[in-house]
């Protein structure tokens, strides 16, 4: 019996396990610096085991930075929401990965029409 529940464990320990290696995997292809020709705005996606996943959006043109919240990770989707301090109103959307070099955003405003951007990883 002891037998039993020793491998019971040990499975249910390596399902695990294996499950959080999936998930790093693909939080891991998020990071990276990101562009979009919709905006003049850069995106950064970073990753560690001790933090999670984190997003910053800035921009050189405008000296202005967007703080951007992960609210969720659902599936393939980056769930986040953004406040304008100075309005007040927020924004909601998610990113998920195309391929290895494409970003896509979906997003709605106020006016709840939802839109598109799609961003490209930097390569250095």
């Amino acid at each position: 019996m002891r037998n039993l529940i020793f491998i019971t464990i040990l499975s249910l320990q390596l399902n695990l396990s294996g499950q959080t290696d999936n998930e790093q995997d693909f939080l891991e292809k998020f990071e990276g610096m990101w562009a979009s020709d919709d905006t003049d705005f850069f995106t950064v996606f970073t990753y560690s085991k001790v933090y999670g996943l984190k997003v910053f959006s800035f921009s050189f043109r405008s000296d202005a930075q967007v703080d951007e919240k992960i609210v969720k990770i659902d599936g393939d989707k980056i769930m986040i929401n953004v406040i304008n301090p100075n309005t007040g109103h927020t924004i909601s959307g998610f990113y998920r990965i195309s391929d290895d070099n494409t970003l896509i955003l979906n997003y709605t405003g106020g006016n709840r029409d939802v839109k598109k951007s799609i961003y490209y990883k930097v390569l250095w």
